[in-house]
């Protein structure tokens, strides 16, 4: 297992445009899904795909037109990570690599934040982010201090998705305190318990502002072992 030096990204895209009025999303943690396989898990389809524990590989690049990665680990033909694509325009901003590796797989968590262009001139920032499992609370408060940097001179339509590993009372505390600070909401998904638990906490997350959440609800699939989140929002 290799640190991961390279941002893998898509080919241009020959015609992009904004993301319309209303959009949809899927958020999910895939397990190291191969991509070839995604067609299989009868997903619903998704304007905006926030995929953690992604893996790509060269015989099996991503599906979507457009899509940026960043990887928490390389190897040979293949990279592992969180992936942001969309079927309209996007621009990466930054990638995140924890400071700290986890204890038992040695690798780094990462999280990326790209830029959506929105009708009208504005655009909506997008973090898909997945954390570390570790349980010193100085680590994770490394993680949202780098994150808030980052988001510090956005002040529009955000949305801030993804596995948080939020597994304990004091992990959900500290990121809903963090997520006040930056005025987003954080809703509650129709049929939640199908999200991933652990020690009875949810695991996955999505937190907005600035736009109209007009459904929201957790999905079933045998493709993984979390499932994923899906949502339809308007401008």
């Amino acid at each position: 297992m290799l640190r991961p030096r390279l941002t893998p990204i898509s080919p241009p895209a020959a015609d992009t445009a904004p993301l319309p009025a209303r959009f949809t999303l899927l958020v999910w943690n895939a397990h190291k899904l191969p991509m070839h396989r995604l067609a299989h898990c009868h997903l619903p389809p998704a304007d905006l795909w926030l995929l953690q524990e992604a893996r790509v590989t060269v015989e099996a690049p991503p599906p979507w037109p457009q899509w940026f990665m960043s990887p928490n680990l390389h190897r040979p033909r293949c990279d592992c990570g969180v992936l942001t694509a969309s079927r309209y325009d996007l621009a990466p901003l930054r990638q995140f690599l924890s400071q700290r590796r986890e204890l038992r797989w040695l690798t780094h968590k990462s999280a990326l934040l790209t830029r959506h262009p929105l009708p009208g001139g504005d655009a909506l920032w997008l973090l898909n982010a997945h954390m570390l499992l570790t349980r010193g609370r100085r680590h994770l408060r490394a993680e949202l201090d780098s994150w808030s940097e980052a988001l510090a001179e956005h002040h529009g339509p955000l949305i801030v998705a993804g596995d948080f590993n939020t597994w304990s009372r004091t992990r959900l505390r500290l990121l809903r305190h963090w997520a006040e600070r930056h005025g987003l909401i954080w809703p509650q998904p129709d049929h939640a318990h199908h999200v991933r638990h652990h020690a009875g906490q949810p695991l996955d997350h999505l937190l907005y502002r600035d736009l109209t959440l007009e459904r929201f609800e957790a999905l079933e699939t045998p493709c993984s072992d979390h499932n994923p989140l899906w949502a339809r929002f308007s401008v």
